[in-house]
């Protein structure tokens, strides 16, 4: 299956299916490999407003090194850390502190976390919000400060 028809197929489960969240932590992974930051940090959002445990929360760390959002990283990993800590933590705090030749992460002002859908950082959404819409049908811009 190509990964476009994976994503369709995945995207056409609806949340009260019981095999919806299966299909989520899928897409996460497709939108994350495809680099659709603004799919994938919509279900990284969904994810984290559901209070749903699965290992996917660190591509979405992954995801905010790539982009330099250190602050919302760190942030991320305190409150991570509060109930299970893990090595891959100081691995991804230790790569958010490395200054690579052209990398401007360092440089930048860090935003405050949002309490709008889109803007340059993230973050929070009304939960009652997000719990009625399908998080394929959901996009967060997030400003991607290496650059």
């Amino acid at each position: 299956m190509q990964a476009s028809e994976s994503r369709a197929y995945y995207e056409s489960f609806e949340e009260s299916d019981v095999n919806f969240m299966v299909a989520a932590e899928e897409l996460m992974k497709i939108t994350y490999a495809e680099q659709d930051w603004r799919s994938f940090f919509a279900y990284a959002q969904y994810y984290r407003i559901k209070g749903i445990q699965s290992d996917t929360y660190i591509l979405e760390l992954l995801a905010l090194l790539r982009h330099c959002q250190n602050a919302i990283l760190e942030e991320l990993i305190a409150t991570y850390r509060k109930t299970k800590d893990r090595p891959e933590y100081a691995q991804i705090l230790a790569l958010s502190r490395t200054v690579f030749k052209d990398k401007k992460g360092g440089t930048q002002p860090s935003y405050e976390l949002k309490s709008r859908a889109q803007g340059d950082a993230l973050w929070k959404l009304n939960s009652e919000w997000i719990g009625k819409h399908h998080p394929s049908k959901i996009k967060i811009k997030v400003k991607n400060l290496c650059e």
